[in-house]
């Protein structure tokens, strides 16, 4: 998927009409972005709840606080605990007048919120009752959606075959809707997987198809693809760490991948302004915050960042923070990796 497109599978399918309505009540803008939480956006989001509040009409009320709710950043503070308050009203609004779509949208929200603060227990209830509202109302680009944050969970965990299976599952279910993000999402999720299991370089191929029609936002997993397979001339020609990336629910998953690239070539001249970016974010799952992909510990990717600028104690504390997160979230692998880290 075009993760500059401000589209992932979590928020291009329920969402639409809010994200409609975000945009068509504010009289500053035509147009309102959901995954990136501009000035102008907020504001559409901001207007969009206070008329519905004026309104006092149920439905449009449900769709102002999803409005709201799709302006706000999902992984920081204090938007995620403003993210988390809409998705309460939301959810008890929902159930009172019956409201399926919404309802499905409330626990959306509060999983994204419940990954961003690492409590893995609400993530994992708030899937299941997607899962079980989906099925039960036949919601077809809800269960779609569901797909991909069950193949997150499956991947933490470190089953990487179910995981790659519902992903796949989630694939066709979006080509059978019509999203134009199918294979592109596909791509980018299974590239997530293959990095944890160690055959990133299998992609290298089709990380160059990707960029021809991605575009530069591709240059890092290029770059890192190419050097997993060996090729470290042609992933040194690649501009890594140029395209800048937005500030929306894949932004730590794609400084990751960034921050892959630059340890993969020893680019120690590009590591502080990813270490810059990952630093607010430093508890969490890389990109997980969109309860549809998921990377390793942010902790992790820091630990080896501070490791190739040669600051030893950083390093050593961000390896230690990895493993906690790992354990918090029972992930094996990613657990495996801190404590490899911190022996070596």
């Amino acid at each position: 998927m075009n993760a500059s497109s401000g589209c992932s599978p979590g928020c291009c399918a329920a969402t639409t009409s809010t994200r409609r309505t975000a945009a068509g009540c504010s009289t500053h803008s035509s147009r309102s972005s959901a995954a990136t939480p501009t000035l102008v956006a907020v504001a559409a989001g901001i207007e969009a709840l206070e008329l519905a509040r004026s309104i006092g009409d149920p439905e449009l009320l449900a769709l102002g606080l999803s409005a709201r709710g799709w302006t706000l950043a999902y992984d920081r503070a204090p938007d995620v605990e403003r993210r988390a308050a809409v998705a309460v009203e939301l959810r008890e609004l929902a159930e009172r007048h019956g409201l399926v779509a919404y309802l499905w949208m409330a626990e959306q929200i509060a999983g994204n919120c419940a990954a961003a603060t690492d409590r893995p227990a609400d993530v994992r209830a708030a899937i299941a009752r997607q899962t079980a509202l989906a099925r039960t109302y036949h919601l077809a680009e809800a269960f779609a959606i569901n797909l991909a944050g069950r193949a997150a969970l499956a991947h933490i965990a470190g089953d990487f075959g179910d995981s790659q299976a519902l992903y796949d599952e989630c694939r066709e279910h979006l080509r059978r809707q019509g999203s134009f993000h199918a294979d592109s999402f596909h791509f980018m999720a299974s590239v997530t997987l293959a990095i944890s299991q160690g055959r990133a370089g299998e992609f290298a191929e089709t990380a160059r198809v990707s960029r021809e029609y991605l575009g530069p936002v591709s240059d890092d997993v290029l770059a890192l693809m190419l050097a997993a397979s060996g090729q470290l001339d042609a992933a040194r020609a690649v501009p890594i760490g140029q395209f800048p990336i937005r500030r929306d629910y894949f932004e730590s998953a794609l400084y990751t991948v960034r921050a892959l690239a630059i340890l993969a070539l020893g680019r120690v001249d590009l590591a502080q302004p990813v270490i810059d970016a990952l630093m607010p974010v430093r508890e969490q799952l890389a990109g997980f915050s969109s309860t549809s992909i998921v990377m390793q510990p942010v902790a992790l990717t820091l630990g080896e960042l501070f490791r190739l600028q040669e600051r030893p104690e950083e390093a050593t504390e961000h390896f230690q923070l990895a493993a906690d997160v790992a354990t918090r979230w029972n992930a094996p692998h990613w657990l495996a990796a801190a404590k490899a880290a911190l022996a070596a």
